[in-house]
């Protein structure tokens, strides 16, 4: 909330209100943005061209297409704005969005890790849950999108929220079969979401739902009315939603796959863009959101994100048509809590059985069943995980708040690892001991740098100093 504050002043708020105007929009029935773009853009040849468009005001980043704004970010935050302002009379702001989004982030991912802990490592003390909790609060980019509570940032922590949510109800549908169906719907429901604020949210949607989906066929003890209905519950959702996000991009554009991307107001002509989505943009973007390395500095807060770079070491300059990147840090850098998840890796690859044949798993302490599931669920956060990372890696722009589609899996993941590494060394007092302390550090760590890092961009802090110093 501290970092969040300076947005209860409009003087300092760096906020926007485009999903306002696009909630306006939805409740007239025009899937556009309530505001009328400058005439003379329409006059233009080409009012996508920097050259052309000289002086004339634009909504920036927003996509302007036969003489109206359009979003090309998902538009579910804009239907929840439609709803605020249907039922108070008042809209709300962009930032009010993105704060709602990472705060319910924080709290589904408090809940996935709860149940996962109950469901599979409920015989390791109670405490080890605390450090992936601090570390999905305080790391990085949690805090510091709440510098910048803006437009695009609502899409990003709206999309990462509804993905948790869906995953955590997925996970209650598990523990245990009382209105399985009910909470199948309602984690689909919320997948849906997620993909509607957040389309590259779409692939780990699809992994999550195949995984709910692919074992629910194979209960035989199931009738089949009954397997039907489930999955039914699982897939009819996402299909609404699919066909309601094509229906929506052909009254706007006319093409069910167009999003308006390369309409966009932004000071670049994506007109002639053709490569959005490239495997040469890859081990750059790759360096970007892992290796990065923050800046040093002499004064407190000391850490501060600098600019990606296109030129990392050892390779030869990205391809010109990558964008100039913007401030980013990379994860294993400021977040070495999120290592652990090289444990669940190597987990995943050997299977449940230990790598090493010195370690022993009590086969009274965990069932095989509970074994199956935890490396089910393993598995499928690797997945998942890696299905977040792809669009990321493909994409022709680099930005810190892009790290919020990845890091809250990874943390669930990392988490995970911990849990099984601890688990593996129980019998082996001083190696438990260690990765126990491992954990609580590198956690710690990661909180530290998580929360310097935001407060070297924080506008909160900011005002003090200034208030200070009198400037």
């Amino acid at each position: 909330m501290w970092f969040f504050s300076p947005s209860f002043d409009s003087a300092t708020s760096h906020s926007t209100n485009y999903y306002d105007l696009l909630g306006q929009g939805f409740l007239r029935g025009k899937p556009y943005l309530w505001l009328e773009p400058d005439p003379r853009l329409a006059e233009l040849e080409n009012p996508y061209s920097p050259s052309e468009l000289g002086s004339i005001p634009v909504l920036h980043d927003a996509t302007y297409f036969r003489g109206r704004y359009y979003l090309y970010f998902g538009p579910l935050p804009g239907a929840i704005a439609a709803a605020v302002r249907a039922i108070t009379g008042v809209g709300i702001g962009d930032d009010w969005l993105t704060f709602a989004g990472i705060a319910g982030l924080f709290l589904a991912s408090a809940d996935v890790l709860a149940r996962i802990s109950r469901m599979s490592y409920s015989h390791l003390p109670q405490w080890v849950i605390l450090p992936g909790l601090a570390v999905a609060g305080l790391a990085s980019p949690m805090l510091w999108i709440l510098n910048y509570p803006a437009y695009n940032s609502a899409a990003v922590a709206c999309g990462a929220f509804f993905l948790m949510a869906g995953l955590a109800t997925a996970l209650s549908s598990l523990a245990s079969v009382r209105h399985r169906r009910l909470r199948w719907l309602l984690a689909s429901t919320f997948w849906s979401f997620a993909a509607a604020s957040r389309i590259i949210s779409a692939p780990a949607v699809i992994v999550f739902s195949l995984a709910m989906a692919i074992p629910a066929t194979r209960e035989r003890a199931l009738p089949t009315r009954a397997r039907i209905l489930g999955l039914t519950a699982l897939t009819l959702p996402l299909a609404v939603t699919a066909g309601l996000l094509a229906l929506y991009n052909i009254v706007r554009f006319g093409d069910p796959l167009e999003t308006g991307l390369r309409y966009q107001m932004a000071g670049t002509d994506y007109t002639s863009f053709d490569r959005p989505f490239s495997a040469s943009y890859v081990a750059f973007n790759a360096y970007n959101y892992m290796w990065m390395p923050p800046r040093m500095g002499a004064r407190f807060p000391f850490l501060h994100a600098r600019s990606g770079t296109r030129k990392p070491p050892l390779l030869s300059p990205a391809p010109s048509s990558m964008h100039d990147p913007e401030q980013v840090t990379g994860l294993l850098l400021t977040t070495p809590f999120l290592l652990f998840a090289g444990y669940t890796v190597a987990r995943a690859v050997c299977g449940v059985r230990p790598c090493a044949d010195h370690v022993a798993v009590d086969a009274q302490a965990r069932s095989l069943p509970e074994r199956r599931l935890a490396a089910h669920l393993s598995r499928t956060l690797l997945v998942a995980a890696l299905s977040l990372f792809a669009p990321l890696l493909l994409f022709f722009y680099v930005s810190m708040r892009y790290l919020l589609d990845l890091s809250p899996m990874l943390v669930v993941v990392a988490s995970v690892g911990s849990w099984i590494a601890m688990e593996d060394h129980r019998d082996d007092g001083r190696l438990r001991r260690l990765v126990e302390l491992l954990a609580i550090l590198s956690a710690l760590v990661s909180v530290v740098f998580g929360v310097l890092l935001a407060l070297s961009d924080s506008p909160a802090l900011a005002m003090i100093l200034r208030a200070r110093t009198g400037r």
